[in-house]
């Protein structure tokens, strides 16, 4: 009886060190491994020609790799249609082709950051490696860097594609030409690739499958589409942009007078209505009867809209056809048609708009942006309309006149510190798309008061050396944990801020193309071009009472300039042990 539990506790121990020796972990005890895994040596080595097409790449690691990860973390470029077979032996990775690598070809295999040891520290910088199966190596370059932002998601990964012929905006959903990964800096660079014409774009590989998922992934465009690769092309700089190819449609609509309609898309990029090409009509339900469309009427910074019509419809029910270009199908002339049903209304809209508040009250700035909140679309009947201080003295302000749930008000000059000031309107200033205006006997009155002399920095100015002058360049100062920004036109790479409420900020630039002096992202599906659009990391501070001058940002001249210098494919040295 002995003997037997004697067996079985010899078997089980036997089992464990089986069951040990047979995976790979992490050693025990000791001090806590930090050092990233880096490439000791490569067979072929990188730059080697009339590589044999069946041949095995063996990269040998400085430690021992972790295999769970080493499919996800390795891309061949251009794709072999059998694909690769990767095997992971201790410090040894072994890449070789299932059938046959083609002639006469420049390869390239890259490792990308979720690469990682045993004890899960990630390579850190992308490795790549290439090779030719002819006699000479393809010496095209492609070099630049990814504009983060405030976008999350990691290190993106740029992706160049062939353009075909007649593929359309599909190109980008399919698998990439060449694809790498920026460094922790945002830079990136294509060696020795072949030439022609390419488009470009980055993207945060959420599901590691080196493929561009519109749904869920942040996307980074150029501000050109195509590039046409002769020899080198950079530094390009990409910048967010917005995917998404889900078919605009509208999700509401209803009668607000019998000559009214009030409705709201969804969907689609976030993009201005001048790019989708829409054309609409109102038919009966129940007769051939037909009504024509006066006006489409956007709702101002909302996806809302109003539609006025030629006629009025009554209570019968009644749909709204309309026929839009679908950035779906992506062919020339390719449309879309949708149907919504309503019931009409025979009543007029007499509800009058409602006034639901305003800002600034108190801390205005000397040039401030009055808003005035309504509970629907209004729009003002005048283009400007005067405020006056406690002395009576007059400043005009000028109005939006746009239809929306917000009228803006933006002083034409500076207002002088620590003043008490008045906008003071009759509601017929303001009709909503009915005709009706507030009903308010004493009128619409706005008073707020202006930021303290004491709380001022009088001037904040500087710039770059490097940068040259340029129109379209706008600088924004945003204070630390305010909403608020503040903008100031470029002069010869430089800017100058006048009147800042004190405090801590960040500074930033972007490239106004529409002169919104807003940083508008682009769009990839349909084309919109991006705004270029930079924020440094340093605060810098706006002193009270102070003309802060002669600021330097020398973050302005690094964009898309490598932080380092190493040697592409250079081996790292083996680790003492």
């Amino acid at each position: 009886m002995k003997s037997s539990k004697i067996i079985r506790l010899l078997f089980i121990i036997e089992s464990c060190i089986i069951m040990l020796c047979a995976h790979q972990v992490p050693p025990s005890g000791g001090p806590d491994d930090k050092t990233p895994p880096s490439v000791l040596s490569a067979s072929p080595p990188a730059g080697t020609v009339n590589v044999p097409k069946k041949s095995a790449v063996v990269f040998t690691f400085t430690e021992w790799v972790n295999p769970q990860n080493a499919d996800r973390s390795l891309s061949v470029f251009p794709a072999l249609p059998d694909g690769v077979k990767i095997t992971v032996s201790g410090r040894k990775i072994i890449v070789k082709p299932k059938t046959a690598f083609s002639d006469s070809t420049t390869y390239h295999i890259v490792f990308n950051t979720s690469l990682s040891d045993l004890h899960g520290n990630s390579i850190g910088t992308p490795y790549q490696h290439y090779f030719s199966t002819g006699p000479s190596i393809d010496s095209g370059r492609v070099f630049g860097c990814v504009l983060m932002g405030d976008v999350k998601g990691g290190q993106p990964k740029v992706a160049l594609y062939t353009r075909a012929a007649g593929k359309g905006d599909t190109v980008y959903f399919g698998m990439p030409s060449y694809l790498t990964q920026t460094d922790s800096f945002g830079t990136f660079s294509f060696d020795n690739i072949h030439r022609g014409t390419y488009e470009i774009l980055a993207f945060a590989d959420a599901n590691s499958n080196n493929r561009l998922d519109p749904t869920g992934e942040s996307v980074f465009a150029p501000v050109q589409k195509t590039i046409a690769l002769t020899r080198t092309a950079g530094p390009l700089v990409l910048s967010p942009v917005v995917c998404d190819t889900t078919t605009r449609h509208i999700a509401t609509l209803s009668p607000v007078s019998p000559t009214c309609l009030a409705g709201e898309w969804v969907g689609g990029t976030t993009l201005p209505d001048s790019l989708y090409d829409v054309s609409w009509r109102v038919e009966a339900v129940e007769s051939a009867r037909v009504i024509a469309i006066r006006r489409y009427i956007p709702v101002f910074h909302t996806r809302r809209f109003l539609l006025a019509l030629a006629d009025t419809f009554g209570l019968a029910p009644f749909r709204l056809v309309y026929t839009k270009q679908s950035p779906l199908l992506f062919g020339k002339g390719a449309v879309l048609r949708d149907t919504i049903r309503f019931n009409g209304v025979a009543k007029p809209d007499t509800v009058p708009p409602l006034t639901k508040g305003y800002d600034p009250k108190t801390n205005a700035d000397l040039k401030p942006v009055v808003r005035l909140f309504w509970s629907r679309p209004v729009r003002a009947g005048c283009a400007q309309w005067p405020c006056m201080d406690t002395l009576k003295n007059k400043v005009d302000f000028l109005l939006f006149q746009g239809f929306g749930d917000t009228t803006t008000f933006t002083a034409g000059r500076a207002l002088a510190p620590g003043m008490n000031y008045a906008i003071n309107m009759p509601d017929s200033l303001f009709k909503d798309i009915s005709g009706n205006s507030p009903r308010d006997s004493l009128g619409i009155v706005i008073t707020f008061t202006t930021i303290d002399e004491k709380d001022i920095c009088f001037r904040m100015s500087g710039g770059a050396s490097c940068l040259k002058g340029d129109s379209l360049r706008v600088w924004r100062f945003m204070p630390l944990g305010k909403q608020t920004t503040y903008i100031s036109k470029d002069s010869a790479g430089q800017f100058r801020f006048d009147s800042l409420p004190a405090g801590k900020g960040r500074l930033g630039f972007f490239i106004d193309n529409n002169r919104d002096n807003l940083p508008s992202g682009g769009s990839l599906v349909p084309w919109m071009l991006p705004e270029q659009y930079r924020i440094f990391p340093d605060t810098i501070e706006a002193r009270a009472r102070w003309e802060v001058e002669g600021i330097t940002v020398p973050a302005a001249c690094e964009m898309c300039a490598p932080k380092t210098t190493p040697k592409p494919n250079t081996p790292a040295p083996e680790k003492k042990k």
